[in-house]
């Protein structure tokens, strides 16, 4: 089954199995309800049970370095997956910012 929200019958004794897929860039983090912890859940169902799976944007680690001539601020202090993060670049009395990209990071992307 894949959608937000569901409700259907079923006989009676009938176990049914639940899988939390996070999609990309999405962690699984738990069940709320009838299940535990675990990504796989397996119920037998009663009148009005509950089941919500919850999911969250994985968090990213991302690192610069400034080794002299001024100061970088990002927008953001914590980054999460999909994102826009933008980057001030302060320079100090004296210095200019010149553009410079390495990496993965097209320089087409950076203003």
């Amino acid at each position: 089954m894949n959608c937000e929200q569901a409700s259907f019958v079923v006989d009676a004794g009938t176990l049914l199995q639940f899988k939390a897929s996070a999609a990309v860039g999405s962690d699984f983090v738990g069940w709320v309800g009838a299940c535990n912890d675990d990504s796989n859940c397996t119920v037998e169902p009663n009148t009005g049970l509950t089941l919500t799976a919850k999911f969250m944007l994985k968090q990213l680690n991302l690192n610069y370095n400034v080794t002299t001539g001024g100061v970088v601020q990002k927008n953001v202090a914590t980054n999460y997956y999909g994102e826009l993060v933008t980057f001030t670049l302060i320079p100090d009395e004296g210095y200019r910012v010149i553009r410079s990209v390495q990496g993965d990071c097209p320089v087409g992307q950076w203003a």
